[in-house]
C-alpha cells in the first residue's frame, strides 16, 4: 500500500479544512465560536491566535511585536487580559511556551509543541500546524451543528404547533361536541384523551426535564456517567458514526502533530489523552501507555478497543513496520474529516423530509379527528 508523500506536508491540514468549509451550511450563528460546558479561551480565538502568530513570524515580525499587534485586536476584556499577561511575560524574558503555560488557559499539548518548536527552530511551522488543528476542530463542530440546526428548529416549531392544537384547538372543539351531546368517533376520543393527559401531566413533564438537566450538570464529569453517555451516543444510528469519526479525526490530527514534532510515543499518547475529551479514547490511551512500556505496539494495544475500526488498526500496524506513523495519522485525519463532512450533509438531507412528513401526519391526524364529528353532525342535520 502506497502512502502519499504530500501527507507529510503540514498544508495538508489546511486542505482538509477547505474541504470541510465547502460543505458546511452558511449560517450566521456558525461564525461564532461553539462552546458547550466550557470556559476560558474559545477554540476559535486560539485558531486566530496561532494563525496570526504564524503569519507574522513568517513575515519577519518578532515575538514581542506580534503579541502586541494581536492583543490590540481582541474585543473581549477578559481575553485581552490573558494575552496582555502573556505579552508581559515574554517582555520579561519568558519563552512563548512558558508564557502560555503560566496563563493557565492553554493545554499541555499546545505549549509542549511550541516548546519543541522553540528548541528546534521550527516555531513558525508549529504555530501554523496548531492553527490548522484548531481550524479543523471548529469546522467539525460547525458542520455537526449546521447539519442538525435546521431539522431541530423544524422539529421544535412543529412540536409547538402540535402542542398548541392539543392544548387550545382541541379543547374548543370538545366544548362544541359536548353541547351537541353526540357520540364521538373513537379517533376523536383518542385525541381528546391525549389532550387531557398532556394538560394534566404538563407540570410533571417540566419537573422531569428540570431534574434531568440538573442531574446531567451535576454528574457529567463522573466516570460512570461519561462511560454511559459515550456508549449511548455511539449507539445512536448514523449520528453515533458521525461522532465516532469526529473523535477519531481529532485523535489522528493530534497524534500527527506530536509524532511529526518528534515527541516520544508514550508522551504523545499522554498529551492526547489529556486533551481529547472523549471517554472511550481516554481509557484506551491510558491502557496503551502501559502496554507500550511493557513491549506492545500501539496497533496491538488499540486493537482491543472497539472505538478503533479494523482498517485504522491495519494502517497503524503497517505504519509501525515502515516507521511512518505521522504519515498514516495524517491520512486518517483527512479520511475521517471527509467522512464527517459527508455524513453530516447526508444526515441533514435525510432528517428534514422525515420530520416534515412526521409532523404533517400528526397535524393531519388531529384535524381529521376534530372534523369527523362535524361531518357526522352535518349529515344527521341534513
Amino acid at each position: 500500500m502506497q502512502i502519499p508523500i504530500e501527507s507529510l506536508n503540514p498544508s495538508g491540514l489546511d486542505q482538509a479544512s477547505e474541504k470541510q468549509k465547502s460543505n458546511q451550511p452558511i449560517l450566521d450563528i456558525l461564525n461564532r465560536d461553539i462552546k458547550i460546558f466550557k470556559s476560558g479561551i474559545p477554540e476559535k480565538l486560539k485558531e486566530e491566535f496561532y494563525r496570526e502568530m504564524h503569519l507574522m513570524f513568517t513575515t519577519g515580525i518578532d515575538m514581542r511585536m506580534a503579541l502586541e499587534i494581536f492583543s490590540t485586536e481582541i474585543k473581549r476584556r477578559k481575553h485581552e487580559a490573558i494575552f496582555s499577561q502573556i505579552l508581559k511575560d515574554v517582555i520579561e524574558g519568558s519563552p512563548l511556551s512558558q508564557a502560555l503555560e503560566s496563563a493557565g488557559q492553554f493545554s499541555k499539548y499546545e505549549y509542549s509543541n511550541i516548546k519543541i518548536g522553540e528548541e528546534s527552530g521550527t516555531l513558525s511551522s508549529v504555530l501554523g500546524q496548531l492553527a490548522s488543528h484548531y481550524k479543523n476542530k471548529v469546522a467539525q463542530k460547525r458542520q455537526l451543528i449546521g447539519a442538525l440546526s435546521y431539522p431541530i428548529l423544524v422539529f421544535l416549531t412543529s412540536i409547538g404547533a402540535v402542542g398548541f392544537m392539543l392544548q387550545v384547538v382541541v379543547p374548543m372543539f370538545e366544548d362544541v361536541f359536548k353541547r351537541f351531546g353526540s357520540d364521538l368517533p373513537w379517533l376523536t376520543k383518542l385525541v381528546v384523551a391525549l389532550s387531557e393527559s398532556i394538560s394534566a401531566g404538563y407540570p410533571f413533564i417540566l419537573a422531569g426535564v428540570g431534574v434531568f438537566t440538573l442531574f446531567v450538570m451535576v454528574y457529567r464529569q463522573k466516570t460512570w456517567f461519561r462511560s454511559i453517555a459515550s456508549k449511548t451516543i455511539l449507539g445512536i444510528p448514523f449520528f453515533g458514526e458521525i461522532v465516532k469519526s469526529s473523535q477519531l479525526s481529532k485523535f489522528s490530527s493530534a497524534m500527527y502533530l506530536l509524532i511529526a514534532a518528534k515527541h516520544p510515543l508514550t508522551q504523545s499518547l499522554k498529551l492526547v489523552r489529556d486533551m481529547v475529551g472523549f471517554y472511550p479514547i481516554e481509557v484506551s490511551l491510558d491502557i496503551a501507555q502501559e502496554d507500550i512500556i511493557k513491549g506492545s505496539t500501539l496497533s496491538q494495544s488499540l486493537s482491543t478497543h472497539s472505538i478503533y475500526p479494523k482498517k485504522m488498526i491495519a494502517l497503524l500496524k503497517m505504519a509501525e513496520e515502515v516507521n511512518k506513523l505521522d504519515v498514516v495519522f495524517a491520512q486518517l485525519r483527512d479520511q475521517y474529516n471527509d467522512d464527517v463532512s459527508y455524513r453530516s450533509g447526508l444526515l441533514s438531507n435525510v432528517l428534514e423530509p422525515i420530520l416534515i412528513i412526521f409532523i404533517g401526519s400528526m397535524v393531519g391526524f388531529i384535524l381529521i379527528a376534530m372534523y369527523l364529528p362535524l361531518f357526522s353532525l352535518s349529515t344527521s342535520i341534513g
